[in-house]
């Protein structure tokens, strides 16, 4: 299957299935209005996945996020990674369940609980476009963008849970995981 690319930008690329196409673009109209101009890329078929539009928005973007509903072993961030991995090395993070048995309740608030919204994918992305993560240096430092009101980065700000739900950068050839806050 062919990708959709739902929206222009050159600062940052998500690449979103299922239920997170729509948050992914309500996310990019939240990013813009904060002058982060996302590309938001409809990926319907993993298998066969369209490298084309993948290799493209990391060529433009430079960084790509991945989301997905479900868990990032074998799915959308996997396909994405190995695809640049081989074809065009570009610094990544992924969103979705991570590596943990899942739980019932209202959908939307599971959803919520495990990151899966345009707020968390917001989030991400604002420290992603504003960290100074150099990608494939061997470097393994990180600065985070320090925009938030109390001028606190994202790993020390109360209620920081030192869990991650998926998100990962991909730096030298290797994914790397990156803790994120849970939503409250």
């Amino acid at each position: 299957g062919k990708g959709e690319q739902i929206t222009e930008g050159n600062d940052i690329a998500i690449i979103a299935t299922g239920l997170m196409v729509n948050e992914a673009r309500i996310a990019a109209e939240q990013l813009a209005a904060e002058g982060i101009h996302a590309r938001v890329i409809n990926i319907h078929t993993i298998k066969p996945l369209d490298e084309e539009i993948v290799i493209e928005a990391a060529k433009a973007c430079g960084k790509v996020i991945t989301c997905e509903e479900h868990s990032i072993i074998g799915g959308l961030g996997e396909a994405v990674a190995a695809v640049l991995a081989e074809k065009c090395p570009t610094a990544m993070r992924r969103i979705g369940v991570n590596d943990e048995f899942g739980h019932s309740g209202p959908a939307w608030e599971v959803l919520r609980q495990f990151g899966l919204c345009a707020d968390h994918i917001v989030e991400v992305a604002e420290d992603f476009v504003g960290s100074r993560a150099i990608a494939f240096s061997g470097e393994k430092r990180r600065g985070p963008r320090l925009s938030r009101k109390d001028g606190l980065a994202p790993a020390r700000q109360p209620g920081y849970a030192g869990t991650d739900h998926g998100n990962t950068l991909f730096r030298g050839g290797l994914l790397e995981r990156l803790p994120v806050r849970k939503p409250s």
